[in-house]
């Protein structure tokens, strides 16, 4: 197997791992859990591991100056905000609908970019935008609370992780280690929830053991083993290759409910998922003559 080759499987596999995410919370919720706690977990179950990565790397860790250590809580928030609103939308709709509604940040990347730093939106940026709507649209049942809840949460994750990328390629935080920038992230999204449900009541001991082992590993998985998995692919084939190949998460999401949870998706609803999909390629492939030429 030849380094491209790795780089794509490496990709592949990240992106079937976060796919799997919401089927793993709706489990870890019926174990005994709730999207406050379980956000919790995820990231306080993640440290440990961030750790190593820093110390096989000989990272350094140091407490942070101070105008670092406040942009590293304003992007924080966004961090921790981010996982909380998709897990409780998985308690509205179905967690493929969920995945993919959250997937639409990459074009709000772009709109919020257009709109608050005055680049540039090409024509196919538009399209990704149209496609996106269109696809957001095709998700509304009339009269459903239930559904509208779900999807206007998990639109909120996705502005809230746009809010995160663009923050961070905005601030001088660039250059820090993903791995180092992972644990402080962890660190302060673990002090912020663990806050929050002790002030809420949310946060609960009482899970099965499936429950607790479930946590450990959607924590270790998701913020370790998924995450390093997609750096090692994207250093094999590149961001824009991974950026497209990531687009497997979503489907892995839909799919998997559909065939573990026994979620059921209308026809309109497929159409709208396929929306997404196509403007999500579109965007990551945009740079690319053959789709200009055919868009000109």
């Amino acid at each position: 197997m030849n380094s491209h080759t790795k780089g794509i499987f490496y990709i592949i596999v990240s992106a079937v791992i976060f796919g799997m995410m919401p089927i793993a919370a709706k489990i870890i919720y019926i174990n005994g859990s709730n999207p406050l706690t379980l956000t919790f977990h995820r990231f306080i179950f993640s440290i440990p591991c961030l750790f190593f990565m820093c110390s096989l790397s000989k990272i350094k860790i140091r407490f942070p100056s101070r105008i670092y250590f406040v942009e590293l809580v304003t992007l924080a928030l966004g961090y921790t905000i981010t996982p909380l609103l998709l897990f409780i939308s998985y308690s509205y709709i179905a967690s493929g609908l969920a995945t993919t509604v959250h997937f639409v940040y990459p074009v709000l990347v772009l709109l919020g970019c257009a709109l608050f730093f005055h680049e540039r939106i090409n024509k196919v940026q538009v399209l990704c935008c149209i496609l996106c709507l269109c696809g957001i649209s095709s998700f509304y049942t009339p009269g459903n609370v239930a559904n509208i809840t779900g999807i206007v949460i998990a639109f909120a994750s996705g502005i809230t992780y746009a809010f995160y990328i663009i923050f961070l390629a905005k601030s001088g935080m660039r250059g820090v280690s993903s791995a180092l920038l992972g644990l402080y992230l962890a660190i302060i999204a673990s002090i912020i929830l663990l806050v929050v449900n002790l002030v809420l009541g949310t946060l609960t001991f009482e899970l099965t053991a499936t429950g607790w082992i479930l946590s450990i590993l959607f924590g270790v998985g998701t913020s370790g083993f998924a995450t390093v998995l997609f750096q090692m692919g994207v250093s094999e084939i590149g961001p824009q290759n991974g950026s497209l190949l990531s687009t497997f998460e979503p489907l892995t999401s839909v799919f998997a409910g559909v065939l573990l949870l026994g979620e059921t998706l209308s026809f309109t609803a497929i159409i709208g998922v396929i929306y997404i999909l196509v403007a999500i390629i579109l965007l990551t492939i945009s740079d690319t003559r053959a789709v200009k030429k055919f868009l000109r």
